[in-house]
C-alpha cells in the first residue's frame, strides 16, 4: 500500500509540493507567533533579573487600581520606613528608590520614543548593588540641574557629554545637564523605552513622591533566605504597607513591561485561531479533492483486494507524514521570520536590543509540529472515511472526481436543518433577554451553525451566481469565457470548496470594516452631541475620552493653575477615578460639578447632578441598569485606595444621566469627594470653554499661552479630539487587518492548490480542446475566467457574509456601538480585489494548463 502511495506522488510532485507549501505557510505562522512572543517575554524577564538581582525584598503601599500587580500600580512609602527596615534582622542593606514618568525631548522637540508610559525616570540611590542600573560612562548626578541617562538612547541621539537636555515630567519642562550614561549590569538594555536618572531629592520633586519613595528595595545577609526575609519585613513594617520577595519583584517587572511592550496582545490569540481555522479549512479541502481526485486509483485499489481499514489508514498515515514534513519546513519559515522581524524591531531608543535574543523553546518547536500534524490528521479525517466508502465500480467511470464532488439530496436537507436552527440561536441571543454572557454564546453557537449550514446549501447558490458574473466574461473573452463559465458551474461544489476560505478571510475583513466604522460613526456622533468644550487640554497622544485610566498619563496641576489664572475661560478639571461597586472593578471620572455641565451635554438628567457637590455620584444609563442602580439608593463604593484598609463609603445615587462622551459615560464624582477619598489621584485632562463674549480664536491663544513651555501637553478642539478617537480606534485595529490579510493570502494559496490539481486531474479534458482546435492563449484565458469567477464569488459571499456578521456585532454591542455604518466603497473594492487576485491566483495553473501536450490525450489514465 505505502509504495502504491509513494508512486502516485512520484508521478505528481507538484501536487505534493503544493499540498505541503498550504500547510507549511500555516505552521510558519503559528511558529513565527511563539518565537517573537517568547523572544519579547525572555528580553523582558532578563532586563528585570539583571535589574534587580541583588534585591531580596521590596515594600510598597497596597494596590492602587484594579488589575494586574505591577510597579507603577502600588502606592508609595514614606521616608521614614527605610529605617525601620534596616532595623530587621537579616537585612544586610536597604535603599529608597523613586521612579515615575520622565521622558527626554529631542533636539527637534519631538518625545524621544513618541508619546509612552513606558518613558521612566528613576533616582540615583545611595547603594550601587541595589540600584537596577551600572554607570557606563562619564559620572553620577551630584546636583538638580544633572542627570544620567540610558546609553542606548545617548548613542542615538548623538550626544555627548555635557550636553544640555529637555526632560518632560509631571511639573513644566526644564533642562538638565547630562553628565554620564548608564546601562544594565549586562547589556544596553534599561527598564522602559527610555531611561533618565536624577539625584534622589530631584527626582521626588519631578516625579511626585515629596518625602516618599516609589518603593524600598533590601539585600538579605548571606543564610537568610528571600523568603524569611520577606516575612520578617512584613512584621516590622505592618499591615499598611506591602513586603515580598525581590523574585516576585522581577517575574511583575517582567510581566508589565512584556504587556506593554509586546506587539500582538491578546488580540493575537483570537486571530490565530481564525487563521488557523482558515488554514485547516484549507488542508481539507485540497485533501478532500486529492482523495476526490484519486478516486479512481482508490477504486482500482479496492477491486485489487485492499479493504475499507487499509484505504482509510493510507489515507491518514499519509496525512500524517505529509503533515509532519510540512511542519517542519514551516517551522524553518516561522523561525526564519521571527528573526528577520526582530532584526526589524530593535532599532528604536531604549528598545531591548541585547537581550532580545531569538527564543526557540522545545514548547515552540513541539507545539507548531503536533499542531500542524494533528490539523493536517484531523482535516484528512473525513476525506479518510470517503475514501474508504469509494466502491470498486468507480474505477469504470470516466468522471469519477465529478462523481465524488457532486453529493446527493442529504446536503440540501441537512443544510436547510443547520441554517435554521443557527438563525434560530441568532435571533434568541439577539432579541431576547438572556443576560450578556448567554446571549453571547447564543449568538455565537448560532452563526457557527448557519455558517456550516449555508456552506452545505451553497451549491444550490453558486450556479444563478456565477451565471450572473460570468454573462459579461463570456461576452468579452468570447469562447474561452463561455467555457470557464461552464467549467465553474457544472461542478458547483468543486467551486464552493475552492472558494471557502477566501469566503471566510474577505468575511472577516468586511466585518472589521463595517466594526471599525460604525464604532468611528458611534464616536463621532456620541462626542458631538456631548463635548461642549471649545478645547481639551491633556498629555501628548493621549485619548481620555476613548480609553480608561490604564492609558492615560497625567499633567501637571501647574497647567490648571496656569489656565485658572487666564480671563475670559471657563476651566474644568479631570481626573479618573478607580473603584470597586457591588465587588466589580470600574472606573469614572472626578469632575467639578458647577462647571462640567458647560463642557459636556447629558441629555435627560434623573436627579440632579449639582447635587454631586454633597458628596454622591452619578452613573449613566447604561451602567445604572447594568449595575441595577436607583436616583437617591445608597451604596457601599471602595476607591482602590481604600482596599489595602478595607475602608469603604456610603454614598448616594445623585442622578443617572442619558449619555456622555467615552470617559463620562460611566460614572462620575466631584472633585471635592474624589480627593478627599484618594489625594493621589492625578489631573488627566482640562476642559476648556470661553467665557460669553470671548471669541473662540482668543480664548485658543490664551490656552496656548498658558501651556506654553509643557512639551508633554497639547491642546485639541472638538475636531482633533475626534480625529484623535478614530486613530485611537484605528490603531487597535490596524494589527488585526494586517493579520486577517495575511489569512486571506492563505485562501489565495488554497485557491491555487485548488486550481492547479485541477489543471494536473483535467489532462485528457485540456488535451482534447487543445486537439480540436483551442490555441494555448485561449486556454490560459479559460482557466484565468474560471479563477477570477471563483475570486467573485469568494468575495461576494463573504461581503454577504460580512454584511451579516457587522449587524449581528453591532446589535450584540448596541451598548457600545449605536450606529451600523457600512463602508460601501471598502466593500465593493473587496468584490474587485476578489476578482483581481483570482486572476492572480490563477495565473501559474493557467500557464500550466497552456502547455498541456495533445498527446496527452491518449496517454492520460
Amino acid at each position: 500500500m505505502w509504495r502504491v502511495v509513494l508512486r502516485s506522488h512520484q508521478r505528481h510532485r507538484m501536487r505534493l509540493v503544493l499540498i505541503c507549501l498550504a500547510i507549511s505557510v500555516g505552521v510558519a505562522f503559528l511558529a513565527g507567533t511563539f518565537i517573537l512572543t517568547n523572544s519579547e517575554h525572555a528580553a523582558n524577564a532578563s532586563t528585570a533579573d539583571q535589574a534587580y538581582a541583588n534585591v531580596s525584598v521590596a515594600v510598597q503601599g497596597h494596590l492602587s487600581s484594579s488589575g494586574q500587580q505591577g510597579l507603577s500600580q502600588f502606592q508609595a512609602v514614606p521616608e521614614h520606613l527605610l529605617p525601620t527596615v534596616l532595623a530587621v534582622p537579616g537585612v544586610a542593606r536597604a535603599a529608597g528608590e523613586v521612579d515615575g514618568y520622565a521622558q527626554l525631548v529631542a533636539a527637534d522637540g519631538t518625545l524621544i520614543g513618541g508619546a509612552t508610559s513606558s518613558a521612566q525616570g528613576i533616582s540615583v540611590g545611595p547603594v550601587p548593588s541595589l540600584r537596577p542600573f551600572v554607570l557606563d560612562l562619564g559620572r553620577l548626578p551630584a546636583t538638580s540641574s544633572q542627570v544620567v541617562v540610558d546609553a542606548h538612547t545617548f548613542a542615538a541621539q548623538g550626544w555627548h557629554l555635557g550636553q544640555t537636555v529637555r526632560v518632560v515630567t509631571a511639573q513644566p519642562t526644564a533642562r538638565f545637564t547630562v553628565v554620564g550614561t548608564i546601562r544594565s549590569r549586562q547589556s544596553s538594555d534599561v527598564l522602559g523605552t527610555t531611561l533618565v536618572g536624577f539625584t534622589q531629592s530631584t527626582a521626588q520633586h519631578l516625579l511626585g513622591t515629596e518625602g516618599s519613595f516609589s518603593l524600598i528595595v533590601a539585600s538579605a545577609q548571606p543564610g537568610v533566605s528571600e523568603r524569611t526575609l520577606a516575612s520578617r519585613v512584613a512584621r516590622a513594617i505592618g499591615p499598611q504597607y506591602y513586603s515580598f520577595t525581590g523574585s516576585f519583584l522581577r517575574a511583575g517587572i517582567a510581566k508589565v513591561s512584556s504587556r506593554g511592550a509586546l506587539k500582538f496582545g491578546p488580540v493575537l490569540d483570537v486571530v490565530l485561531g481564525l487563521a488557523l481555522f482558515v488554514g485547516a479549512l484549507v488542508i481539507f479541502n485540497i485533501i478532500s479533492l486529492l482523495v476526490a481526485q484519486r478516486r479512481r486509483e482508490l477504486a482500482l485499489l479496492r477491486c485489487l483486494g485492499a479493504t475499507r481499514t487499509q484505504i482509510y489508514r493510507s489515507v491518514l498515515a499519509e496525512a500524517a507524514v505529509l503533515g509532519f514534513v510540512a511542519s517542519t519546513v514551516g517551522l524553518g519559515l516561522g523561525i526564519a521570520a521571527a528573526a528577520l522581524l526582530l532584526r526589524i524591531d530593535t532599532g528604536g531608543a531604549g528598545a531591548q536590543t541585547s537581550a532580545a535574543s531569538l527564543d526557540i523553546s522545545f514548547g515552540t518547536v513541539a507545539v507548531s509540529l503536533v499542531v500542524g500534524t494533528a490539523v493536517t490528521m484531523l482535516a484528512s479525517l473525513l476525506p479518510a472515511i470517503a475514501a474508504s466508502r469509494i466502491p470498486p465500480v468507480s474505477a469504470l467511470r470516466q468522471d469519477a472526481m465529478g462523481d465524488a464532488l457532486e453529493s446527493s439530496a442529504r446536503w440540501r436537507g441537512t443544510g436547510f436543518g443547520l441554517a435554521s436552527v443557527g438563525l434560530a440561536l441568532v435571533a434568541v441571543g439577539l432579541f431576547v433577554d438572556q443576560g450578556d454572557q448567554v446571549e453571547i454564546w447564543l449568538v455565537g453557537a448560532g452563526m457557527a451553525l448557519g455558517l456550516v449550514g449555508l456552506g452545505r446549501l451553497s451549491p444550490l447558490l453558486v450556479p444563478p451566481i456565477i451565471g450572473v458574473l460570468g454573462w459579461p466574461l463570456q461576452h468579452l473573452s468570447g469562447l474561452a469565457g463561455h467555457l470557464g463559465r461552464q467549467n465553474t458551474m457544472r461542478n458547483a461544489r468543486r467551486t464552493v470548496v475552492t472558494a471557502t476560505a477566501l469566503v471566510i478571510g474577505v468575511a472577516l475583513v468586511s466585518t472589521l470594516a463595517i466594526m471599525s466604522t460604525s464604532f468611528k460613526a458611534s464616536s463621532n456622533t456620541q462626542l458631538g452631541e456631548a463635548l461642549t468644550a471649545d478645547f481639551t487640554v491633556l498629555h501628548n497622544g493621549d485619548a481620555p475620552f476613548t480609553v480608561g485610566p490604564a492609558h492615560s498619563l497625567p499633567i501637571s496641576v501647574s497647567v490648571l493653575n496656569r489656565l485658572q489664572a487666564e480671563p475670559g475661560l471657563v476651566v474644568s478639571p479631570f481626573a479618573f477615578v478607580t473603584f470597586r461597586l457591588n465587588g466589580a472593578g470600574n472606573f469614572g471620572a472626578a469632575v467639578d460639578p458647577s462647571t462640567i455641565g458647560r463642557m459636556n451635554s447629558f441629555g435627560h438628567v434623573q436627579g440632579s447632578l449639582a447635587e454631586l457637590a454633597s458628596g454622591g455620584f452619578a452613573a449613566s444609563v447604561q451602567q445604572a441598569a447594568a449595575a441595577h442602580l436607583h436616583v437617591g439608593e445608597r451604596v457601599n463604593l471602595a476607591f482602590n485606595s481604600q482596599l489595602s484598609t478595607g475602608a469603604s463609603n456610603v454614598m448616594r445615587v445623585d442622578a443617572i444621566y442619558q449619555y456622555g462622551d467615552g470617559a463620562l459615560s460611566g460614572y462620575i464624582f466631584s472633585t471635592a469627594t474624589a480627593y478627599r477619598i484618594d489625594p493621589s489621584l492625578a489631573l488627566t485632562a482640562v476642559l476648556v470653554k470661553a467665557q460669553a463674549g470671548v471669541a473662540v480664536g482668543q480664548a485658543g491663544q490664551q490656552v496656548t499661552r498658558a501651556v506654553a513651555g509643557f512639551s508633554d501637553v497639547s491642546v485639541q478642539d472638538p475636531a482633533q479630539v475626534q480625529a484623535v478617537a478614530d486613530q485611537s480606534i484605528s490603531g487597535q485595529l490596524n494589527l488585526i487587518s494586517i493579520l486577517l490579510v495575511l489569512a486571506i493570502v492563505v485562501a489565495l494559496l488554497g485557491i491555487v492548490n485548488t486550481l492547479a490539481l485541477s489543471v494536473v486531474e483535467r489532462t485528457r479534458e485540456l488535451a482534447l480542446l487543445r486537439a480540436i482546435g483551442m490555441t494555448r492563449a485561449q486556454m490560459r484565458a479559460m482557466v484565468r475566467s474560471e479563477a477570477a469567477l471563483i475570486g467573485m464569488v469568494g468575495a461576494l459571499l463573504g461581503v454577504a457574509l460580512g454584511l451579516f456578521l457587522g449587524w449581528v456585532f453591532q446589535r450584540a454591542l448596541s451598548s457600545q456601538i449605536q450606529e451600523l455604518a457600512i463602508p460601501w466603497a471598502r466593500l465593493v473594492a473587496y468584490v474587485v480585489a476578489g476578482a483581481a487576485t483570482g486572476i492572480l491566483a490563477g495565473t501559474v495553473p493557467a500557464r500550466r494548463a497552456a502547455r498541456v501536450n495533445m498527446l496527452d490525450a491518449i496517454s492520460s489514465e
